[in-house]
């Protein structure tokens, strides 16, 4: 028996480069998430409503929105992605501006005071500590309206259980970086973002989808609910749909 063993450090941009060639179907889902479009269908004029997509993927959510009449920022990190997205929008003469950048780059310049809406879905995911949560939390509320909203999603800790740091490290390597309802209180303290709703992605996603997009992915289920980190019936973490209104 003859073993080869190589350490390979890839960034997150490689890492979707890989899903591009290795994954069939939607990467991400066929449709947009349900409790963003819900959000969205609060605006009764999308013209005059611009939207922030931070982590925008190959467009699932930018392209439901513009398809909706929304004027789309989309910021996405893998190149390729954002060409895939530039180019549908394109082709659909939508009203979608894409750029291709992380979200905590100092150097990346957005409209400051700008967005009724800013999304921020599956991304603090892939983050390493609760500063960049906070960088990426300070960034929304310079960039969206007073007044205007900001839905992210997050892995939280159910209340009472405290992770240990082997926990902590696995679930940044299963792309489910994890706060403890603390830690999150932490980051949040003296930001303007007062939170109006605090609800399970799975839960809201599973009823609020339509069958035939149910689930987004073969992945999602198990990642969702914290299953993942802690291949159990009811892990003690979860992702959380949070809703809030930049005051």
């Amino acid at each position: 028996l003859k073993l080869t063993v190589f350490n390979e450090v890839l960034s997150m941009e490689k890492k979707y480069q890989r899903w591009l060639k290795s994954r069939k179907g939607p990467l991400f889902g066929s449709h947009p998430d349900a409790k963003l479009m819900d959000v969205a269908k609060s605006f009764d004029n999308p013209k005059v409503a611009p939207i922030l997509d931070v982590g925008a993927g190959v467009g699932r959510n930018t392209l439901a929105l513009a398809r909706r009449g929304h004027p789309v920022d989309a910021v996405e990190l893998t190149p390729e992605f954002a060409q895939i997205i530039a180019k549908e929008a394109k082709v659909e003469q939508l009203p979608v501006r894409v750029i291709q950048s992380n979200i905590l780059n100092p150097a990346l310049q957005l409209p400051p005071k700008s967005y009724q809406l800013a999304v921020v879905a599956e991304v603090i995911s892939h983050f390493r500590n609760n500063e960049d949560v906070r960088s990426l939390l300070l960034r929304m509320c310079d960039v969206v309206k007073p007044g205007g909203l900001l839905l992210f999603s997050t892995f939280l800790t159910d209340p009472g259980y405290e992770p240990d740091q082997r926990v902590r490290e696995l679930a940044q390597v299963q792309w489910s970086y994890l706060m403890t309802r603390s830690e999150f209180n932490s980051v949040m303290a003296g930001l303007p973002l007062q939170i109006l709703s605090d609800e399970s992605v799975y839960e809201y996603e599973r009823t609020h989808l339509p069958p035939e997009a149910w689930p987004p992915t073969g992945w999602f289920e198990h990642w969702s609910q914290g299953r993942d980190v802690f291949p159990i019936p009811k892990p003690p973490i979860s992702l959380r749909w949070l809703l809030c209104r930049n005051n």
